[in-house]
Order: C-alpha cells, then structure tokens, then sequence
C-alpha cells in the first residue's frame, strides 16, 4: 500500500513536489498571457491548494491507480496543476497534443486506455470527437 502524504490524505508520490518546504507564500509561477503580459503570480499554497482539488476531484470520479489521464492542454499554470494532479492521485499523465490529427489522436487515446481527459476549454469539442466515448473535461 503506498504511504499518504502527512499534510494531505493523498498518496505521497512524485506529485508532491510541491513539498511546502518554500512557504506557501513564495511565488511559483509567474504566468503570463499570449502577448507577454503578466496575467497572474502564483503562490506555492495556492498552486498546492489548486493541484490538491484537483487530484480529489480525479479520485472522486472513480479513477483508480494506475489508470491513464490524457492532459490536452496548452501549456499553462494548470495544465501542470493536472499533470501534478495526476500524479498525486496516483495516476498516469499522457500529454495528448491536439496538433496531431485525428488519426494519430484516436490512435493515441486507444493505445493508451485514457479513461478521463482533461482539456482547455476551446479543445473540449476537440477531445468529445475522439472515438471510445472517453469522457472529456
């Protein structure tokens, strides 16, 4: 059986490499929108709080561990909270690169036995016309 993390009731994985060991106020991430404007400084509490949800949530769909999660997603403050999500739930990330084509794409999301699909919202109807009916988020 795999060890929960002592701060949360997750398992301890690499997905807590957001260990706290920097404050939760210590800044993260800086993100910045498509023309290089600052859009939002993330906190290490905020990001640990936000991948934290995240990870419940997953759970919380029936997921279990070791299952596949395709992540279709520009990069993105959360595009890697779910990635770390993942993880920290115990599941498996596959970045899925909506550039691909529809072959490659049905191909990739059989080959890997996705079970959810995290996407950005512009992508949703993108990831809801891939075939397996693989739901999509």
């Amino acid at each position: 059986m795999t060890p929960l993390d002592q701060r949360t009731d997750l398992p301890a994985n690499l997905g807590m490499t957001l260990d706290g060991s920097r404050g939760r106020e210590a800044l993260a991430v800086i993100e910045l929108a498509a023309a290089g404007s600052l859009r939002r400084r993330w906190r290490y509490g905020e990001l640990d709080d936000l991948v934290n949800a995240l990870a419940r949530g997953l759970l919380a769909r029936g997921l279990a561990r070791g299952e596949r999660v395709g992540v279709m997603a520009a990069n993105s403050v959360h595009a890697l909270a779910v990635m770390l999500a993942t993880m920290r739930a115990g599941l498996v990330s596959v970045p899925v690169n909506p550039r691909a084509g529809a072959e490659t794409l049905a191909f990739m999301t059989e080959d890997s036995a996705l079970r959810l699909i995290c996407a950005d919202t512009d992508l949703l109807p993108l990831g809801q016309s891939l075939p397996g009916g693989v739901p999509v988020v």
